[in-house]
């Protein structure tokens, strides 16, 4: 669970990224 939430917010990070 704890690797998946890590996964999840890593994904939203990288989306973040390629947004800016």
């Amino acid at each position: 669970m704890v690797m998946k939430k890590i996964g999840i917010n890593i994904d939203k990070v990288s989306v973040s990224y390629g947004t800016n």
